[in-house]
């Protein structure tokens, strides 16, 4: 595939790597219907098929994607850094609304948490944010996306899809399946794109 970048509408502030992506090298910016737009220089490596921000997305901003919003940032997000969970998955039991509104920091890791585990209260992980003070000893808060080190802060990743209960946005993951799967079979080609 050729090294550059796909978005889909004129307000997506992120873009879809369409082949791996080197840190510190620049890529083309392709936009459906348009053709190349600009250009965006890396300032992380950015796996195939993730999310690569192309302008700085401030925290509590919202992360647009084929002109929806497909959740909120929880840090900074600098121009050319790969979008994605970073370090945990939240469950849906927890008010996402309350996180963004008091922080992003959940707790502290009591022992080294390896990528795939469960991420669970007083278990492997110290609470610091006041909507979980009260959960029971092991309640199951996410899945860890990345190793997370003794004493480490435990936090949301990079953005976070909001849950069912807060409006998922089913038009847009229909559009990102059907997007994949275009891909995917051949349908749909660099050829076209």
């Amino acid at each position: 595939m050729i090294p550059l970048v796909y978005k889909i509408n004129p307000v997506d502030n992120v873009a879809t790597a369409l082949s791996d992506l080197e840190k510190f090298k620049k890529y083309e910016v392709f936009e459906e219907g348009k053709g190349i737009v600009g250009e965006i220089e890396t300032k992380t490596r950015v796996p195939k098929w993730y999310k690569v921000a192309l302008v700085k997305i401030p925290e509590e901003s919202p992360v647009l994607k084929f002109g929806y919003s497909i959740g909120l940032a929880v840090i900074d997000i600098e121009p050319g850094t790969v979008v994605h969970l970073t370090n945990i998955v939240l469950s849906e039991d927890y008010s996402f609304a309350e996180l963004v509104e008091r922080g992003f920091i959940i707790g502290r890791a009591l022992v080294n948490i390896d990528k795939g585990d469960s991420v669970r209260i007083g278990k492997n992980v110290k609470p610091l944010h006041p909507a979980f003070y009260s959960a029971p000893y092991g309640t199951k808060v996410g899945i860890a996306a990345k190793r997370i080190l003794e004493d480490e802060l435990v936090r949301l990743g990079n953005i976070i899809d909001v849950p069912h209960k807060l409006g998922w946005n089913e038009k847009y993951r229909s559009l990102v399946k059907e997007f994949y799967k275009f891909l995917n079979t051949g349908v749909m080609s660099m050829s076209r794109v």
